[in-house]
Order: structure tokens, then C-alpha cells, then sequence
């Protein structure tokens, strides 16, 4: 499995961490709630890259290689490596000189 480039993407992460579950409803307003599945958590990293063109076009071919499908190893920051997987990307689009923006958003499986 490859791991994703060394890249870091720009700083105020905004990660999105919700929880899978199961809902039976009875009368009266009960209910009785479940994970669904032992791995219930999702995790959502929306994330922005703004680097030199180049170092933007190996992000985008790294995502087009994968197909939004295939697993990759990264590292959020300050936690462990996981397995997620990219199924889609915005630009690049250029905002200076020698420098784009590429906006994806990876999510955690298992």
C-alpha cells in the first residue's frame, strides 16, 4: 500500500468525526441505539494544499492513481497513520507564480 506524500496541507484542520449507528424505534418515542459494525467512527479530513505547481501535480496524479477506491497510508496531524482513501479533488488552481491550490478531502476505512 503506498503512503501519500510528505505534503502538509494549509494549517486550521477542520476534521469532521462522526459515528455510524443503528436506530430501532418502538412506540411511545423508545428507542434503542447501536454502532453499526465495530469500526463506526468516520473520519473526515477536508483538506487544502497550496505548494509549488509541481508538488501540487504529484498530489493530483497520486489521487488519479488511486481512483478513489484504492487505500493509501497518511498521517493526520499529530495522530497515527491510517488507511484512507480520496475520491476527489478540486483544481489545482494557481494562486501565484510557481504555486497552485488542490482541495480534497480523505476519509478514514478500514
Amino acid at each position: 500500500m503506498k503512503r501519500f506524500p510528505d505534503f502538509h496541507p494549509r494549517f486550521g484542520l477542520r476534521p469532521k468525526i462522526t459515528f455510524e449507528t443503528i436506530v430501532a424505534k418502538f412506540g411511545d418515542g423508545y428507542s434503542q441505539r447501536g454502532a453499526a459494525g465495530i469500526n463506526n467512527r468516520i473520519d473526515e479530513w477536508p483538506l487544502t494544499f497550496a505548494l509549488l505547481d509541481e508538488d501540487c501535480k504529484e498530489i493530483v496524479d497520486f489521487i488519479d492513481d488511486h481512483e478513489g477506491h484504492k487505500e493509501f497510508l497518511w498521517s493526520p496531524p499529530s495522530l497515527t497513520e491510517g488507511t484512507y482513501i480520496c475520491d476527489g479533488y478540486t483544481g489545482p488552481v494557481r494562486i501565484g507564480i510557481n504555486h497552485s491550490e488542490v482541495r480534497c478531502t480523505f476519509r478514514r476505512v478500514y
